[in-house]
Parts: C-alpha cells; sequence; structure tokens
C-alpha cells in the first residue's frame, strides 16, 4: 500500500477499509475526513465525536482547515451511534459546501457495520455487516506489514520509551558512545571533527535504512551512536534531508525515538514527526512532536515544526519545503 493511496469510490467497504491504515488506529468515536484530490488521499483528519453543543462553529473550523490544503472533494466517515455520526455529518457537509467542495460519500460505522448515509437506497438504511480484517485492504496492508492499534490510545503506547533490560543496554551502549566520539575528537580540530561526525553519521543513516529494510533493528552500539551524534549542534537539521514520508523513515524514527533517553530523544521524535507529516500522518506528528518538547522544550527546530502541525500544513507542502 502506497502512499498517498488511490481509492475507488465503487466499492465503499474498501474507502473505508483503508482508514485505519492511514491513521494508524482503528478509530473509535471520531469523525474522519479523508482529502482527496485526483482520486488520491491528500491527508486523513481526524474531529472527536461528539461535536460540541455548537456543532455548527465546529463543523465550520473543521472544513476550513480542511479546504486550506486544496482538495477536490472529502470522504467523512463516522465512527460511532447513530446521533453524534449524523449531527456531525450533516454539519460537516454543510459547511464543505458552503466553501465550494463536494463531498462525495459519507459512512457511519459502528459494531460491525457499516452504513451509508445521505443514501436514497431504501437498503442504505439497514446497513451491511463490514469486518475490515476481512477486506482486501486489510490482506494487501497485513502483507507489507502494516499494523492498525486497536485505538487511539494503544497508538500512543507504540512511542512509549524502552524499559526493562532494553533500557539498561542502551544507557550502557550512550555511555561508550560518547566515549567514542570523544576519542576521535581528541586532538582534532573544529573542521575536522564537523567533517568526521558528518560522514559518520551519513554512513550510519545508509546502515540503518539498509537493516530496516530487512525487518531487522540496529544494534544497541549502533543506535547509541547515532543517537549520540544526533544531540549535537545542529544535527538534526542537517539530517531532516534523508527523511521523506516512507513507511521505512516512520519505522527508523519510531524506533529509534522509543530506545532513545530523555537526553537523546528531540532529535529522533523531531525527524519523526517530520517523516509522519510528509506522510499525512498528522495524529502521529503531534505524538512526536509532543515527545520532542517534553525533551528539548526551548529548541527553536522543534517549535518550529510544532507549529507547522498546529496548522495543518499538507504533506506536499512541507516536502516541498524539506526536500526542494
Amino acid at each position: 500500500m502506497t502512499h498517498p493511496a488511490e481509492l475507488s469510490l465503487k466499492d465503499s467497504t474498501n474507502v473505508v477499509a483503508v482508514v485505519p491504515y492511514l491513521l494508524g488506529y482503528h478509530p473509535h468515536d471520531q469523525l474522519i475526513i479523508l482529502a482527496l484530490k485526483d482520486s488520491q488521499v491528500l491527508f486523513a483528519a481526524a474531529a472527536p465525536l461528539p461535536y460540541s453543543s455548537d456543532p455548527v462553529s465546529d463543523a465550520t473550523e473543521v472544513a476550513t482547515r480542511i479546504t486550506a490544503h486544496g482538495p477536490d472533494r472529502v470522504v467523512l466517515i463516522g465512527y460511532g451511534p447513530g446521533e453524534a455520526v449524523a449531527t456531525a455529518v450533516d454539519q460537516t457537509i454543510g459547511a464543505f459546501t458552503a466553501l465550494d467542495v463536494a463531498v462525495s460519500a459519507s459512512f457511519r460505522v459502528y459494531d460491525d457495520w457499516l452504513w451509508h448515509l445521505r443514501c436514497d437506497d431504501p437498503e442504505c438504511e439497514l446497513g451491511i455487516p463490514f469486518d475490515v480484517s476481512t477486506t482486501a485492504v486489510a490482506a494487501q496492508a497485513t502483507l507489507l506489514g502494516y499494523v492498525a492499534a486497536e485505538d487511539v490510545h494503544t497508538y500512543a503506547t507504540r512511542l512509549a520509551p524502552v524499559t526493562g533490560d532494553e533500557r539498561k543496554g542502551m544507557q550502557t551502549a550512550l555511555a561508550a558512545a560518547h566515549r567514542h566520539l570523544d576519542d576521535l575528537a581528541a586532538g582534532s580540530s573544529e573542521e575536522q571533527i564537523r567533517t568526521t561526525f558528518h560522514d559518520l553519521v551519513e554512513r550510519l543513516l545508509r546502515e540503518a535504512r539498509t537493516t530496516y529494510e530487512q525487518h531487522r533493528g540496529l544494534a544497541d552500539s549502533t543506535t547509541a551512536l547515532l543517537l549520540a551524534l544526533l544531540s549535537g549542534p545542529h544535527a538534526p537539521g542537517a539530517v531532516m534531508k534523508h527523511v521523506h514520508g516512507e513507511d521505512l523513515d516512520v519505522r527508523i524514527w519510531t524506533d529509534l525515538t522509543r530506545r532513545a533517553d530523555p537526553v537523546h530523544a528531540a532529535a529522533p521524535a523531531t525527524l519523526l514527526a517530520l517523516a509522519a507529516l510528509q506522510r499525512g500522518n498528522g495524529h502521529l506528528a503531534r505524538l512526536a512532536i509532543e515527545r520532542a518538547q517534553e525533551a528539548e522544550p526551548e529548541d527553536t527546530l522543534i517549535q518550529r515544526l510544532a507549529e507547522v502541525i498546529s496548522r495543518g500544513i499538507a504533506p506536499a507542502d512541507v516536502r516541498r519545503l524539506v526536500h526542494e
């Protein structure tokens, strides 16, 4: 499964089935908005349900944020009981219509059933049984190694720091990595140190990509050396050009974020946020940048990236800013 994904709106089950794999988790009590352009998903956005006591305002805010990124149409999928979903969908359709953005389809999912909303066919009211795990999309995702968490809270635990023996092993490896870098720097000029460290980062990044492509993890010593190098001044900014919106980037920086202690967590978490943004996964980007902010609350790059995430900048725009 590639991203952005191409969707055929003729098959409602596949449209809905792709949602957990775009988000990374199975949504509950949320309205999911798929923003599309030329049959490609630009990104998936999520709004909590039920809407507040002012659903018109909620819907207008959601639609305005999404319309700013230029979709030519959207698909709405509400997860939850009928009344909460119906209110949100009706108000959100009205908000998009007012902004001249077409709503191609709207659905509700609840208790393993799927309903077409705003449908004139009487059979739409009956709904159809829906188990996402039995769909062609789920089969393809499983084949490619994609796993959707049970819910948004479980998804958040994927960034939880390692514990126990894993943590102790990383602490030992990080101490050794810093001693090794000190030895490399001994007796060298600033320019020599900069060149040596730059070349070492480049080599370790190539090794990381090769290793994770084979669905293996880096050794503690290699991970620690990369984390130690990234904790230096300006290192994350220099590495940004290597970070794209590929699944491989997300896997690498998720693992390094989890294995980093608080002193070293800012850089990998920032790079994970950047990868997630380019992939169109705003929720993962927010989780990652929050982890980075906890580690380095005053860092300028982290503050700027947090602002980008809060503004909901489209993945294509982020890619242009970083790589062009």
